[in-house]
């Protein structure tokens, strides 16, 4: 998600998407599940525990994924 919001910043075109059965031909089962299954990293320990509060991405500011977490 992050990624559409910062090429729609950039006025790039969107990047590409890979159906999982192109990625396992081109890229293999480890890319597929690091692409697909891993989960994110999360600052929330670090919000909760440090007062962490990160600053705003200018590029995310008005767009669907800043609104996200």
């Amino acid at each position: 998600m992050w990624l559409s919001a910062y090429a729609q910043w950039l006025k790039a075109p969107p990047p590409p998407q890979v159906s999982v059965e192109d990625a396992l031909l081109l890229s293999g089962a480890d890319a597929v599940y690091y692409g697909t299954q891993m989960r994110g990293a999360s600052n929330a320990k670090a919000k909760r525990e440090l007062n962490f509060q990160p600053r705003p991405l200018e590029w995310m500011v008005n767009t669907p994924a800043a609104h996200a977490s």
